[in-house]
């Protein structure tokens, strides 16, 4: 479907959903080993980052969110339907190794055209800080949004031939300098914002200073703009040796996990409970935020509205108690026994308060606020859905296999010769009788008339020994008899006939349904779209004449709708363009309809898309539309290959060429 046809939410949230389970799973881990690392150390038990065998696996898990950009990218791509590969090489770039070296101070300054590579540094504590992209989310999001309007212009500009190279040229051109020197530093942009927000806010009061921090933490860190408030932390943990900054930081944290709670009680998925379950326990356990903002909180967007109040308000009320902390870190539950109740209980209290209030109040909120699964998915199917359909499944198979006994057990009775003569159901018309049990039959069929016409003439003869009772061995009497006689065997002669007329319609109806059972399933295909039909050998273009595509015909459309010609499911709608539709139709036919030749450098102009990838369609529900007036007068052959791709699974494919079809004219036969 084309993209102007998705909710801007449904888009927003297809990029997170893809990265949020893997997300999930790395941050619990991460968290897990960041608690057992630290706990370990606080405790002069064992150094665990000197062991080889840990330095493995915290790198192998703490990759994604080194390499954020790079999966924000690709999502962001898969989501928008532009190019994927262009979009890698930008996340890609952001965290590459000469980059990384250049943001954190090393070689001459880098320009481009005279417009600089931005760069920063500060000190944190002893150590040097550095402005990077790595973990960030806003720059390479906004990055791919850039990509993806550039994408449609270029497409505009050329052909599809051309376009195949030009566009991917021209777009990583074009998007290099300008995600370096102008995208990537908004979030630079956004942290001396936030630095100088934050100085503010602490001159007024330290509840100012804590409300701003526990609320807005989380989105710092999307931009990678908490970097620029960090070096306050280390000035004051140098100067006084405690801190309060990264104590704030806790607050939001667990706001993030108390929403993700929300989400995890509320929502009808359960890959969703499941995700938002490990996101929580992420942040909870070890302080990792990350899986719970971005795979949960941003995706449903009301989470992330219910941690930044909740909180901002468990910030503010750490400030009132002016909680202390004596390192430039937070882990979760671990920084609140280990780090910030190192003075006084009374600041522990107070921290212990606000992680509450931030957690539980994003909790409250989250559910209260509910969350928007019917606006990001009209289409979504709640587990009580999903359960029927699987009763529904359990309960079909059951029928399946009460049928499959039911059938083994006709066929074992009509293997029997007595019980088959007595069996005369329609499930057993199939089954041919023993010689034996035919003749019974045929005794039993004809004994019927003759006791018919023995009772017939027991009435005559009671008439006449009723008319004259003296008379019973009277010539009239014996008329009567004969009579009686006469009238039984003509009885007999006529059951008999048609006993036998009978048996031979029964044949002749076995024999059809038997022919009927052998017979081919045959699938019609009707056109797409109306207008003439031609053979596919007319079309001026190779690929399509040759059959190299496939089997099939071309139309010549009179009218721009594309309707289903058969029952199935869209496999790809050509995006931007729109220009082709690929479709899985019934006993997995594989159709492609390709509108036009020379309209995949339209970049979507004069095309319309109704339908999206993985729907399912009913023949002749509407699929696309194109201006067919504007197609002409750009210059475009409206010659439309409609092709079966996959012909050699079939037994044959007919085709009907040389007419006017309508939506309901069958165009092509498929003989499965």
């Amino acid at each position: 479907m084309e993209n102007s046809k998705r909710s801007p939410l449904k888009i927003f949230s297809d990029i997170f959903a893809s990265v949020a389970p893997v997300l999930a799973a790395s941050g619990l881990m991460l968290a897990l080993l960041t608690a057992v690392q630290f706990m370990l150390g606080y405790f002069n038990i064992m150094d665990l980052t000197a062991h080889s065998t840990f330095q493995l696996i915290y790198l192998a898990f703490s990759l994604i969110f080194t390499l954020f950009p790079v999966f924000i990218a690709w999502s962001a791509a898969r989501a928008l339907k532009c190019n994927q590969a262009v979009a890698m090489i930008i996340g890609s770039l952001m965290v590459a190794p000469d980059l990384m070296t250049y943001m954190a101070g090393g070689g001459e300054r880098i320009t481009f055209l005279g417009i600089p590579v931005m760069r920063q540094t500060w000190m944190l504590g002893q150590a040097s800080e550095w402005y990077s992209y790595s973990g960030t989310v806003i720059p390479a999001l906004l990055a791919v949004l850039v990509l993806y309007l550039l994408e449609r212009l270029l497409y505009v500009l050329f052909n599809e031939e051309v376009g195949a190279v030009a566009v991917p040229l021209l777009s990583l051109l074009i998007m290099v300098p300008l995600t370096l020197c102008i995208i990537g530093p908004v979030g630079l942009f956004a942290g001396k914002g936030a630095l100088f927000l934050y100085q503010k806010a602490e001159a007024v009061s330290p509840i100012a200073g804590g409300a701003m921090i526990g609320g807005l933490w989380s989105l710092l860190l999307l931009f990678g703009a908490q970097k620029s408030i960090l070096p306050i932390a280390g000035n004051d943990l140098l100067t006084t040796g405690r801190l309060t900054l990264l104590g704030y930081a806790g607050a939001a944290i667990f706001a993030q996990a108390g929403a993700a709670m929300g989400v995890m009680i509320r929502t009808r998925n359960s890959k969703t409970r499941t995700t938002a379950g490990a996101s929580l326990l992420a942040a909870v356990i070890g302080g990792v935020s990350d899986p719970a903002s971005v795979g949960i909180n941003l995706r449903f967007k009301r989470p992330m509205l219910a941690a930044i109040i909740a909180g901002a308000a468990g910030g503010a009320f750490m400030g009132y108690g002016g909680i202390l902390g004596d390192q430039a870190v937070n882990y979760g539950l671990v920084s609140l026994f280990f780090t910030y109740s190192v003075d006084t209980i009374r600041e522990f209290a107070f921290y212990a308060g606000g992680l509450a209030i931030a957690f539980f109040g994003a909790w409250l909120l989250s559910w209260l606020f509910n969350i928007s699964e019917d606006e990001i998915d009209p289409d979504f199917d709640s587990e009580e859905e999903d359960t029927a359909d699987m009763t529904d499944a359990e309960d079909a198979g059951e029928e399946v296999t009460a049928e499959t006994e039911e059938t083994a057990e006709t066929a074992a009775e009509a293997a029997a010769p007595a019980p088959a003569v007595e069996n005369s159901s329609e499930e057993n018309s199939f089954v041919e009788a023993p010689a034996e049990a035919e003749a019974v039959s045929a005794g039993e069929s004809a004994a019927a008339p003759d006791e018919a016409g023995e009772e017939a003439a027991a009435e005559e003869k009671s008439a006449a020994e009723e008319s004259d009772p003296t008379a019973e061995n009277s010539p009239a009497a014996e008329t009567a008899a004969a009579a009686a006689a006469v009238t039984a065997a003509a009885a007999a002669e006529e059951a008999e006939a048609d006993r036998d007329q009978q048996a031979v319609s029964e044949g002749e109806e076995s024999e059809e349904e038997e022919e009927d059972d052998d017979a081919p399933i045959v699938l019609d295909i009707t056109a797409p779209m109306t207008g003439k039909v031609l053979p596919l050998s007319s079309v001026k273009d190779a690929s399509f004449a040759s059959g190299e595509i496939g089997k099939g015909v071309c139309i010549i459309p009179d009218n721009g709708d594309v309707f289903a010609p058969a029952d199935g499911v869209v496999t790809m709608v050509y995006g931007p363009a729109n220009h082709a539709i690929a479709l899985k139709l019934e006993d997995s036919v594989d159709m492609l309809i390709h509108i036009g030749l020379g309209t995949a450098g339209l970049g979507g102009r004069y095309f319309q898309a109704f339908v999206s990838d993985g729907d399912t369609v009913s023949r002749g529900t509407r699929l696309l539309s194109a201006d067919l007036d504007k197609l002409r007068a750009e210059g475009c052959d409206l010659s439309t290959p409609v092709v079966i791709g996959n012909p050699d699974l079939y037994t044959d494919i007919s085709v009907k060429t040389g007419m006017t079809a309508g939506p309901e004219t069958v165009i092509m036969t498929v003989t499965i």
